[in-house]
């Protein structure tokens, strides 16, 4: 009987319709580094965003046939030792794209609104009915959005937007987005952000697009523009994105991630009024969850049963 290792807790459901094809499951309550044991013993592992899988991994595990990513991102995976252990590695780039991008648009919402400083000054302790008369909000329709990357999130935050009136500008030297007719494509970022009300980040975490967004380009943006991050933390500079905040060289930010998971409690970002935070959960709906296990399920049980993996990052 093959065993599938769960490091890290990913929900019932994945565990029953691996239990159900015939697979011994062993599987961590709570948040854990690898067991030893468990590696010695495991033909797959179905892995969160942590731990990582490294090649002092890779090398405690001598019978691991697959690495199956829940979720989009596979930036704690060396795919290049993977391969040369001959291990595949899958993700499920279609899980929970749908959600991040109702997320990112939901970011892109609460600061248009001015929902930092409405919700600080009309709740059942500060009741300030006339705050009403004191903050404008803002129409989206009409609004220029600026999407960096235009993968599955970008192009689905894209449909979202335009379905508001926005204007959709979008960064991509590596996406063709030609038949989306509504959004126009720019070269590069130095001549899209300063067109840009809001700018979306999209990217993929990688060592190219690390600290993507840093001081010059928050230079560029208009001082009434927002930044939304629902990609990955690394992708902007988090110490140039806190100053530009304090220095009112942009307007707000809508961020999701990152650059410490969890952040420290003493982080700047909590402190700032021109700041919305939420805990790294844009892809984490109900339904999500339940795709992302399964559809990592999924792969494992295409390797061990000897097909190919529908949703491959390696080739064995």
């Amino acid at each position: 009987m093959y065993c599938v290792y769960i490091p890290r807790y990913a929900g019932e459901d994945c565990q029953e319709y691996l239990k159900q094809h015939g697979y011994e499951v062993i599987a961590h309550e709570k948040d854990a580094e690898f067991d030893e044991d468990a590696l010695k013993k495991c033909n797959a592992i179905l892995l969160r965003a942590m731990p990582s899988v490294t090649e002092d991994v890779l090398a405690k595990a001598p019978d691991l046939k697959v690495v199956a990513r829940y979720g989009a991102g596979y930036e704690n995976v060396d795919i290049k030792a993977c391969t040369q252990h001959h291990v595949w590695v899958t993700y499920c780039p279609t899980a929970n794209y749908i959600s991040v991008a109702e997320h990112a648009l939901f970011l892109i919402m609460y600061c248009a609104k001015n929902m930092m400083y409405i919700s600080r000054n009309f709740n059942s302790q500060n009741c300030r009915f006339e705050i009403r008369d004191m903050s404008l909000t803002d129409d989206l329709s009409g609004k220029t959005l600026c999407i960096l990357g235009m993968g599955k999130v970008g192009r689905k935050l894209a449909e979202y937007a335009h379905a508001l009136g926005m204007r959709i500008i979008a960064v991509d030297p590596y996406t063709d987005f030609s038949e989306l007719n509504y959004v126009e494509k720019y070269p590069d970022k130095e001549t899209a952000l300063p067109k840009a009300d809001f700018v979306s980040v999209n990217v993929f975490a990688s060592d190219e697009t690390k600290h993507y967004l840093s001081t010059k380009d928050f230079s560029k943006m208009k001082p009434t523009a927002y930044l939304i991050n629902t990609s990955r933390g690394s992708t902007v500079s988090e110490k140039d994105l806190i100053d530009a905040l304090q220095n009112k060289t942009i307007a707000g930010a809508g961020l999701d991630v990152f650059e410490e998971e969890p952040p420290h409690k003493e982080n700047p970002l909590f402190s700032l009024e021109n700041v919305v935070l939420t805990p790294h959960l844009a892809g984490a709906t109900a339904q999500a969850i339940k795709r992302m296990g399964l559809y990592a399920a999924m792969s494992i049980d295409d390797v061990l049963s000897g097909r190919i993996p529908r949703w491959p990052l390696n080739k064995i």
